[in-house]
């Protein structure tokens, strides 16, 4: 039973991988088709690292071979076809920029390397990863949970005093209980958004990982 609940969690796992990473192949395919202000757009923030001058320089070279096409009879589309994806285009500029070769990857994702590592960070995760991972996602929803009952327990006591069955001094203890949850939630609200960000960067790393990307 436990052998088959793993197997079926590692089809599950990779097949959510498999079908993100086909979804972002598609956004990226769909960028060829672009008009001429989403393809200059797409290019500015793809050649974010560059100065600045230089970004400009680029964009006015490309913004006359629009120009140029247009005057030819070729729509904005076709044209923004023909010079490719803004995102390996900006790749190329920015190899030549810094004066180093552009190598463009090339080579199935299908191959028999990435399948190999696919596998591999699949049950790495599954036997390494997802445990503490359980744990601290359990943990900080009981954080959480803890924290807000902290923080309502004055309004909740209020209630119980109408209703007879409470006590001046729970008031107060829950006084001091809110003036705890209120210490921690902006702790707790930190550690959510920094737990996020590491989290979001590590599925971004076994994404690269898997399609073969070295970084």
């Amino acid at each position: 039973m436990g052998i088959t609940c793993f197997f079926v969690l590692s089809c599950i796992f990779v097949v959510i991988i498999l079908y993100y990473d086909k979804e972002n192949c598609s956004k990226v395919e769909e960028v060829y088709f672009v008009n001429r202000r989403l393809f200059l757009t797409q290019l500015r923030i793809q050649l974010r690292g560059i100065p600045s001058e230089e970004i400009d320089s680029i964009l006015k070279d490309y913004e006359g071979y629009f120009d140029e096409a247009e005057a030819n009879g070729i729509s904005e589309e076709e044209a923004s076809q023909n010079l490719g994806n803004p995102h390996e285009l900006a790749k190329e500029l920015k190899a030549n920029h810094q004066g180093q070769p552009y190598q463009q990857v090339s080579g199935s994702p299908n191959s028999l390397h990435n399948v190999i590592v696919t596998i591999a960070l699949v049950f790495f995760n599954l036997i390494i990863v997802l445990g503490p991972l359980i744990g601290i996602i359990g943990l900080f929803f009981g954080l959480a949970v803890m924290t807000a009952a902290f923080i309502i327990s004055p309004l909740l006591t209020i209630v119980s005093m109408v209703a007879g069955n409470g006590y001046l001094f729970e008031f107060f203890l829950a006084l001091i209980l809110a003036g705890v949850g209120l210490f921690i939630f902006p702790s707790l609200l930190k550690l959510y958004k920094a737990s996020y960000h590491y989290f979001s960067k590590y599925v971004q790393w076994n994404l690269r990982m898997m399609r073969g990307e070295s970084s």
